[in-house]
């Protein structure tokens, strides 16, 4: 059942992730990927945050899907920005360091927007 639940909760989270790395608005894009766990409590991004399961069948799967989440992040940033695996792989690594630290601490830390402005102009400037 919890894998059923974690493959309803992937799907909603790819389709998230399909719709936001679209967005013109990188400043709102940024942040979304990096509040995503915390603001929805989406199961799948949660468990994700947390890199490990000591159910075999449950981390197999967690890794396969976040191998396909990362992939299609770098098939969307060299699509949608021309960037390298390289580039869109550090990218994917600081947003996911900054959900995991933000679930951690249970809260959005004051200063956000001037996270989100730096990763802009490292990234899209």
């Amino acid at each position: 059942m919890f894998l059923a639940v974690l493959d309803t909760s992937f799907a909603s989270y790819k389709a998230f992730l399909e719709t936001i790395l679209q967005k013109e608005d990188v400043i709102y894009m940024i942040s979304e990927l990096t509040f995503f766990p915390l603001h929805t409590k989406n199961l799948f991004a949660v468990v994700l945050q947390k890199g490990y399961c000591q159910m075999t069948e449950a981390r197999e799967s967690l890794e396969k899907k976040r191998r396909e989440i990362q992939k299609m992040f770098e098939n969307i940033c060299d699509e949608r920005f021309g960037w390298s695996p390289q580039k869109t792989r550090l990218f994917f690594s600081l947003i996911e360091s900054l959900s995991k630290q933000s679930c951690l601490e249970n809260c959005e830390r004051e200063d956000s927007a001037e996270m989100v402005w730096e990763i802009q102009k490292l990234f899209f400037n």
